[in-house]
């Protein structure tokens, strides 16, 4: 029945609803669904539906409160950006408490400010679109940046003792490198120029079926650099069965035409 989908608690649940008083005993109440006893607001009165009522609701991820089984080093990750501080650049979720239960030493509940979903409210233009990839590309490299630097600092320590040629060895290899030459590999890392490479990016498809030019082809990579991103991946696909626009394969039937015009792969080559 649908009043047993709303009153029923789900696995999940049971185990929020064990800690209730715990969680309270430490300055956090949760909602009264999960108060032992709990009796629903709706019963009682016909005119009120369950859906609209605040004990009704359901956590939509149960992995959104329980934090077991996460990564051995959630918690000092977490810990480690909140540390940081406000930063315009630090876009990571501060970490307001960090809770270990009773006999349950492996597991760690994070504590955070309510936090709602990145569209909601929906965004009501492309730029705002554009602003959050350009804080989320800004984010993923500067806090990458970081735990590198942190891991550098760790390692110049430990060294500097015994050598001082591996600490200015590990100092450098944090260095900003110039943005010449082909990206490799050395061992689990990208580097470049001999350099650690750090590679934030996404999917660039578009340019090339715009019917841009060079220069407006050059401004939007620009405008791609300067959101923080250090490498995109582009793709020449354009199949159409009526020759309009830029395309790259004409479909007649079963037969497929490669377009070399200046609208289909001359376009890509000048995105190349």
């Amino acid at each position: 029945m649908l009043e047993d989908t709303f009153i029923k608690l789900g696995e999940h649940e049971l185990y929020w609803r064990d800690r209730y008083e715990w969680l309270k005993e430490n300055g956090y109440e949760l909602r009264p669904r999960f108060r032992p006893g709990w009796v629903p607001s709706w019963q009682g009165n016909p005119k009120t539906l369950q859906i609209f009522c605040e004990d009704s609701w359901r956590p939509p991820h149960p992995y959104v409160m329980d934090a077991t089984d996460v990564h051995p080093y959630e918690v000092d990750i977490s810990r480690y950006f909140t540390s940081l501080g406000p930063s315009p650049a630090n876009h990571c979720v501060a970490i307001l408490d960090v809770l270990t239960p009773p006999n349950e030493p492996n597991i760690a509940i994070l504590v955070t400010p309510l936090l709602r979903a990145y569209d909601r409210p929906r965004f009501d233009s492309i730029g705002e679109a554009v602003e959050y990839f350009r804080q989320i590309f800004e984010s993923s490299s500067v806090n990458y940046q970081a735990l590198c630097s942190s891991a550098s600092s760790s390692a110049t320590v430990k060294s500097s003792s015994s050598s001082t040629r591996a600490s200015s060895s590990v100092s450098a290899s944090a260095s900003q490198p110039a943005q010449t030459g082909f990206v490799k590999t050395s061992g689990t890392r990208f580097t470049l120029n001999g350099s650690l490479f750090t590679v934030v990016g996404s999917n660039s498809y578009w340019p090339a079926l715009l019917g841009y030019n060079a220069a407006d082809i050059n401004q939007a990579f620009a405008d791609i650099t300067n959101s923080g991103a250090t490498v995109t991946r582009t793709m020449g696909f354009n199949e159409v069965t009526s020759a309009s626009g830029i395309y790259f394969h004409l479909w007649n039937g079963k037969t497929a035409t490669v377009n070399t015009g200046a609208n289909g792969l001359g376009a890509f080559d000048t995105l190349a």
